[in-house]
């Protein structure tokens, strides 16, 4: 603890991070567009670039290959869910025009109720596991709580992303006139998650 050493690793993660953020928005994109056999394409080629740019990298630089192989996978998975995304859809749109932000505004409402709602939750999982460290268990504790939630929430969610990919791109594609449609969509997804 305390030491510098690693500083520069943990500040080259950031572009992998950012990049990870944008291939989730073109993989939204995608999705919302029903161009699901782009999406399969773009990651198969994103999982081969990542495959043979991690070979590459870890054996010509060892472990210290930790950091590029997370911001070349980050770049490539961006890259090919870019590509894809702008072959059926260009972009069309000045983002700083006064119009474009006027109407993407309740979406950004909903985006910061989303941010919002994952800060909070990682505030409380951070004060469980500080309450868990001071007990007299300490790491052990610890380790259960891990255990537990991987097995409670990482795994159900496993089920969850699998409704989601059918879900999302169904329910975008009914008109936003149509408020009908929309509740009969959306109660059908509330019965089968019930």
């Amino acid at each position: 603890c305390g030491s510098t050493l690693r500083a520069a690793d943990f500040c080259l993660l950031s572009p992998a991070v950012a990049l990870a953020t944008l291939a989730g928005g073109e993989i939204a994109l995608l999705k919302a567009m029903r161009q699901l056999k782009r999406l399969a394409r773009a990651t198969l080629w994103s999982a081969l670039f990542t495959l043979a740019v991690s070979v590459w990298l870890y054996a010509s630089m060892g472990i210290s290959g930790v950091v590029p192989v997370l911001v070349c996978g980050a770049a490539g998975l961006f890259g090919f869910n870019l590509r894809e995304a702008t072959q059926s859809h260009a972009y069309r749109i000045g983002p700083l025009n006064r119009r474009t932000l006027r109407a993407g505004l309740p979406m950004l409402r909903m985006g910061t109720a989303y941010i919002l709602a994952g800060v909070m939750t990682a505030a409380a999982e951070m004060l469980i596991r500080a309450a868990l460290v001071r007990s007299h268990e300490g790491l052990a504790a610890i380790g259960y709580y891990a255990a537990g939630f991987t097995l409670t929430v990482s795994y159900a969610r496993l089920v969850f992303v699998a409704l989601d990919a059918d879900y999302f791109p169904r329910l975008s594609a009914i008109p936003a006139t149509d408020v009908r449609e929309m509740n009969v969509t959306i109660n059908r997804q509330i019965n089968t998650l019930v």
